[in-house]
């Protein structure tokens, strides 16, 4: 009886055992579960603000347009006004006779106004484009991942046996990203940037991201083993399939590694954050060796190393196509004001070579008008003495001074 009471309670403990192992595990699949949910909801949080960000960046657009297109309303309203203001004051002979030298003011100032309507218009119109490109990569962005994952499933089979094949096929993946995300190649980024580090060492990253004020981001494509990640998919035992999950992740480990010593972010070609992007072209993969180890994103910190997944470095990719199309429309900001700037500069010029023309008509009527006094008005003035002279001298003439009258009285 007592064996049959010891055999129930080692029984007992078993069942109990079992019981907190099973639960322990549920726990831990929960978490993991809760940690990818997170994730999702962390990206989409991200998708939210960047759209944010983006009305509001359209709204600021559309305002600076706004502006832009009042100021040039204005100027050209001012300008027509002072135009005719200045054209009605002086005679239209003077005019006719100062046309040329009137014109030769006039013409650099329509070169003026006719360039800042050709940016002004060039610049609308590029924001058009950016505003239609951008909605259109909004709309991509969630077929994007689709299509990769789908690309990753297919190509598993083809390439886990090939290592040169797969190194490849991840460049061409984060390549295609690139391509996605609106950045220019050869001017936003660059492929196979040939370098050499302090000791004459050839290094040659996959990618160089530029930033404004010349500094950069690197990018490593690599590609772990897709071997033990397909067979830790495929696999039924549980035995098995942590075996391979294990060597899964030491070889991204070992592809961490790498990258430290290759030190690209020590190199002084350039200037960048003291980190180097690890890029995993598998979604899947990504996600399978962070929620595995949870020490894995400290440990590739450690060595500088940050990892990327197709979904987190597309996202970092459109932040850096934002920041590009912010600072291009600051200089064309920029350049639109220094236009305008000298365009009204001109217009004052042309406004101080008027009244300097005016003050010279004003000044000659003047003169003109004294001589006239001189020679006609006022008593002792040459026309009356001339007119005495004749008088007393009897002189024989049918021409007459005309003179006025007070003096024509006095000479008689």
């Amino acid at each position: 009886m007592q064996s049959i009471l010891f055999l129930l309670g080692i029984l007992t403990l078993i069942s109990l055992s079992l019981s907190f192992y099973l639960i322990k595990q549920k726990t831990k699949s929960e978490e993991l579960l809760r940690q990818k949910d997170d994730k999702i909801v962390a990206l989409e949080k991200e998708i939210i603000t960047f759209e944010a960000k983006n009305n509001a960046l359209q709204e600021t657009l559309s305002e600076k347009a706004k502006n832009i297109v009042e100021m040039e309303r204005q100027l050209s309203l001012n300008f027509e006004n002072i135009t005719h203001k200045l054209f009605d004051k002086y005679q239209s002979s003077f005019i006719e006779k100062s046309e040329k030298n009137i014109e030769g003011v006039l013409s650099p100032v329509k070169e003026k106004f006719e360039d800042l309507k050709k940016t002004l218009s060039e610049k609308y119109k590029d924001e058009h484009d950016q505003r239609i490109r951008l909605e259109n990569e909004i709309q991509n962005i969630a077929k994007l991942n689709i299509e990769i994952n789908e690309n990753a499933k297919n190509l598993t089979n083809a390439l886990k046996s090939n290592h040169k094949t797969q190194g490849n096929w991840g460049e061409f993946v984060l390549e295609r990203l690139l391509e996605q995300s609106s950045l220019k190649k050869d001017e936003d980024y660059f492929l196979q940037v040939n370098v050499k580090d302090d000791e004459g060492k050839r290094q040659i990253p996959d990618v160089v991201i530029a930033l404004p004020e010349n500094k950069s981001i690197i990018i490593d494509s690599k590609v772990p083993s897709l071997d033990h990640y397909n067979s830790f998919i495929n696999c039924d035992n549980d035995n098995d399939r942590q075996n391979h999950l294990k060597l899964f992740l030491n070889a991204v480990k070992n592809q961490i590694d790498e990258l430290d010593e290759r030190r690209y972010q020590d190199n002084k070609s350039f200037i960048t954050p003291e980190f180097v992007m690890m890029f995993i072209p598998i979604e899947g993969a990504f996600c399978l060796a962070l929620q595995s180890d949870e020490r894995l994103h400290q440990y590739a910190w450690d060595k500088k190393v940050v990892i990327v997944g197709p979904t987190t470095l597309f996202a970092t990719l459109k932040t850096v196509a934002s920041v590009w199309r912010n600072e291009k429309i600051n200089k064309n900001t920029e350049l639109v004001k220094d236009e305008v700037t000298k365009l009204y500069d001109r217009i004052v010029d042309f406004v101080n070579h008027m009244e300097n023309v005016g003050k010279g008509i004003g000044n000659a009527q003047k003169s003109y008008d004294n001589a006239i006094k001189t020679l006609s008005s006022g008593h002792g003035n040459i026309l009356s003495k001339a007119e005495k002279i004749k008088n007393i001298g009897g002189l024989s003439t049918k021409k007459s001074l005309k003179i006025e009258t007070d003096e024509i009285l006095m000479v008689n």
